[in-house]
């Protein structure tokens, strides 16, 4: 307690009932008894507290998760529906020889539990591998900060990787579903044919009709409230906004690609072949515009929320210079220090200040109390107030100010009374006079008015940080050298660290970004399936159109040639998959802006959009699929394509 500067200070007691005594009882009986010196609470109340310091945290990495499962099932959907589309015929004709449709069914789904079966266990070991690796070099609140006295192992129980497993094998099941359905839709006859591969998928020429009915609800869905600090409105709004937008692909297609009047030149002829199969092209590029939106929307809301940060700092660091303790020997500037400060020649002006927590609900973290040298008219200025405030409290009460988190955990808003219980029973009336964004402290924080706060009621916080303005003439470095030199005779010699608000800044967008660094890498990993999808969804096709390039072949063009219709055919479908994906993209980015955040972490941004980033990031996905399309099927075009027509149902 010495070292600390705690002596004679008691911060909690425990007590053990005797054997009978409920604490539930007991609370109810002595908490009136005991409330003029502090609180009783159970063991529960306090795990309740710690859990939820990172409940939201840990409900969003949980969707940031499904997001990846939803992804590669929209993966597997586009690959078996093209798989079942060019297999038509022989359904059809294992059909003919008396195999049931249910038998046919079956086989889709066998085949996509076996991908499935794969991908999650490859899934597991290499998740368990990045957690690893995250958990060692960044810690286990992903180098946010939160949590740095917490040093994590990674674990994974048979049973979670299991699990885990078992999600990645659903996911490819519920994506194989519809495929599954459309290996008996067509007419016996027809599916003998070929070139019946863009009939089997009439059905998405109405699917738009439900894309707007999917859309309908998800736009509904923005009005559940949210469920503790689960936003599970905004997140229904995704999932179905996002199944939504994928039916609606094929009228895209047939909106944006259409036959051309006369085909003079290549890329007219790769625009023909794309309209002449809008189903195909559709459903090929779900996997596609799924995983790019889902980044675009990631990638607005990072964006945006970082340069909502950076205009926070500037608003709230305004002092040219910052100074604050770095022991806990000295629990506070002294007056005696803060005075000769503020007499100090070349200093215009010096603010000190300090905190305490405080517990508001004992199923909730403490909030902070920060008593600071601030008035009604000086609060405008020195924090970033959000909606209406008040010009002057109630009577009798102590002017505050809260966070945006009070408001959504709380109920308080400008105008709200609240009572403040101190130490020492302590009793503070106040009037909340309006509400602030704070993005900093995660569980909530009220202003006080220093002065009023010791005047009014003879309570004092022990001041641990100050904010320094020194005159014009003054250089920070010469401030700097005088506040060292009035300290040397003091016990605050040594002991006080200085920051400049470019550094404060520095620091805390370091943070931000190892904090997301995370998100970038699913990022990555988006834009990765997105192009696999594009290889995979080219390679069926092009393996459906076999007999059209031998066709081609015989008639005297060359694999080269064929290869830069093909790559026409990718850049003209890549480019409509990333301007539809940037479309819902930005719808989802603003679900996440507006909904998810102020519902999970109750903090609001403002919207700032990354055009420079999202065109980059489109003729990335464009230039890189052609390539990726290119790559697939070069050694194709290569084989001796005339042997394809030699296929005895062609």
């Amino acid at each position: 307690q010495w070292r600390l500067g705690t002596l004679g200070h008691i911060s909690r007691v425990d007590l053990k009932l005797r054997e009978g005594v409920s604490p539930a009882a007991f609370q109810k009986q002595y908490e009136a008894q005991f409330a003029s010196l502090g609180r009783l609470e159970t063991p529960s109340e306090q795990g309740t507290r710690g859990a939820s310091v990172s409940q939201a945290y840990r409900a969003n990495l949980s969707i940031l998760a499904m997001v990846a499962l939803l992804t590669g099932g929209f993966l597997t959907f586009s690959t078996q529906m093209l798989a079942v589309a060019q297999r038509s015929r022989q359904w059809a004709l294992l059909a003919a020889l008396g195999a049931k449709a249910g038998t046919l069914r079956m086989q889709v789904l066998f085949e996509s539990m076996c991908c499935g079966i794969v991908g999650g266990a490859l899934g597991v070991a290499m998740g368990w591998g990045l957690a690893w690796s995250v958990v060692r070099y960044l810690g286990v609140d992903l180098g946010a900060g939160y949590f740095e006295a917490a040093h994590g192992a990674v674990s994974l129980a048979p049973v979670d990787a299991m699990l885990f497993g078992g999600f990645g094998v659903l996911a490819t099941l519920l994506g194989g579903l519809s495929p599954a359905f459309q290996t008996g839709q067509m007419a016996l006859h027809q599916r003998l044919r070929a070139g019946t591969e863009e009939a089997g998928l009439q059905f998405a020429n109405k699917a738009h009709w439900l894309g707007l009915l999917l859309c309908a609800i998800a736009l509904a869905c923005l009005w559940i409230p949210p469920y503790g600090n689960i936003p599970v409105g905004g997140y229904l709004a995704v999932a179905f906004g996002l199944f939504g937008g994928i039916a609606m692909i094929g009228l895209v297609v047939r909106a944006f690609i259409r036959h051309p009047v006369q085909l003079s030149a290549l890329g007219d002829l790769a625009k023909s072949r794309l309209a002449s199969t809008p189903n195909l092209l559709a459903v090929g590029l779900s996997g596609v515009v799924a995983s790019f939106a889902l980044v675009v929307a990631m990638h607005v809301m990072i964006y945006s929320f970082r340069f909502s940060l950076d205009n926070w700092l500037t608003q709230v660091l305004p002092a040219p210079l910052y100074v604050k303790l770095n022991t806990p020997t000295i629990p506070a500037f002294p007056d005696e220090f803060q005075n000769k400060l503020a007499a100090e020649p070349g200093i215009d002006l010096i603010e000190f200040w300090g905190s305490q927590s405080l517990v508001l609900d004992p199923k909730r973290p403490a909030v902070e109390l920060i008593a600071r040298p601030i008035g009604v008219d000086a609060a405008r200025q020195r924090l970033p107030m959000t909606g209406t405030t008040l010009d002057s409290p109630q009577a009798g009460t102590l002017p505050v100010w809260v966070s945006e988190l009070m408001t959504d955990l709380y109920g308080f808003k400008a105008g709200s009374q609240l009572v403040l219980q101190l130490d020492q029973g302590t009793v503070i009336p106040t009037t909340v006079m309006g509400v602030w964004r704070d993005y900093t402290r995660q569980h909530g924080a009220i202003v006080l008015p220093k002065a009023a706060l010791l005047s009014e009621f003879n309570v004092k916080f022990k001041d641990t940080q100050g904010a320094v303005w020194p005159n014009q003439a003054v250089t920070v470095k010469e401030a700097i050298t005088r506040i060292e030199k009035a300290a040397s005779t003091t016990a605050l010699s040594n002991k006080i660290d200085f920051a400049e608000p470019g550094e404060i800044r520095q620091i805390s967008l370091d943070i931000f970004d190892r904090s997301f660094a995370v998100t970038y890498l699913l990022e990555i990993a988006a834009i990765v399936i997105g192009l696999f999808g594009v290889g995979t969804t080219f390679s069926a096709m092009a393996l459906q159109r076999k007999r059209e390039f031998a066709l081609l072949g015989a008639i005297g063009a060359g694999p080269g040639w064929m290869l830069k219709l093909i790559a026409r055919e990718a850049f003209l479908a890549s480019t409509l998959a990333a301007g539809v994906g940037l479309t819902i993209g930005l719808a989802f980015a603003a679900i996440l802006i507006f909904v998810v955040n102020p519902q999970s972490f109750h903090w609001t941004m403002e919207w700032f959009t990354p055009w420079r980033d999202l065109i980059l990031m489109v003729v990335v996905l464009v230039a890189m699929s052609s390539a990726t399309v290119t790559l697939a099927l070069r050694g194709k075009l290569n084989t001796q394509l005339v042997d394809q027509l030699k296929e005895d149902w062609a």
